[in-house]
């Protein structure tokens, strides 16, 4: 189904298959391009955050409406290469729940663990992705319109993302932050097909690491490597 698709393109990061759909549900990595000279301003190398969102596409079989929605939360360290994701999204009704973890063990090799359902998990050992292992950042491309929210100074840029959909972006800048980091708030993404939005709150530099210990029924590191 179209719905289906659109939904493993924009809510995960590079699902092909139920188990590999939990890549992309990286949501902010698969609507912001990665670290350059051609960003606004990037999220900081280590941070959480949470997200809502919800698509609206058309149907190729029958050319009507379907919403896909749902919640995730991301941790990210990017200093020591762990990722964990997790959430849950609707399609037709229908409600699939996820857990993932991402470890960079060197510059060439990465181990990802993928959990489904409650007690099967797996892993696989993949080429270490460089782009993966850097922060999201923000195009600097596009209009850019200055605002306030609250007592934060905020810009509303409207721009193109990395697959050529327009998209428009509400990041603001934290003075507790270093600069040229920033925080998103939403993301907005148009196509011919639909529209997808993604709220993101409780946004923070701090990661329990706790967050990125595997379920004990998962296979050790070691195992994962030796395939």
């Amino acid at each position: 189904m179209h719905v289906q698709a659109l939904a493993v393109s924009f809510i995960i990061l590079t699902l092909v298959s139920f188990l590999t759909a939990f890549d992309s549900f990286k949501l902010l990595e698969s609507q912001m391009d990665q670290q350059g000279n051609n960003n606004y301003c990037c999220l900081p190398n280590v941070h959480s955050y949470n997200s809502s969102f919800n698509i609206v596409a058309i149907n190729d079989v029958n050319q009507t409406l379907a919403l896909s929605e749902g919640s995730s939360s991301f941790f990210g360290d990017y200093n020591l290469g762990k990722i964990r994701q997790s959430g849950s999204f609707s399609i037709s009704g229908k409600v699939y729940s996820f857990t993932l973890w991402d470890f960079k063990v060197s510059e060439t090799i990465s181990v990802e663990y993928r959990v489904p359902f409650e007690g099967i998990c797996s892993c696989v050992k993949v080429n270490t992705d460089p782009s993966k292992w850097q922060p999201s950042c923000v195009p600097k491309s596009g209009k850019i319109t200055k605002g306030k929210i609250g007592q934060y100074n905020a810009n509303r840029i409207e721009a193109v993302n990395k697959y050529g959909q327009d998209a428009e972006y509400w990041v603001f800048n934290d003075e507790r932050i270093e600069s040229g980091k920033c925080w998103i708030l939403n993301v907005n993404t148009f196509t011919f097909t639909g529209n997808e939005q993604v709220v993101y709150y409780d946004q923070t530099e701090k990661v329990d690491a706790d967050v990125f210990k595997v379920p004990s029924y998962c296979p050790t590191l070691e195992k994962c490597l030796a395939h």
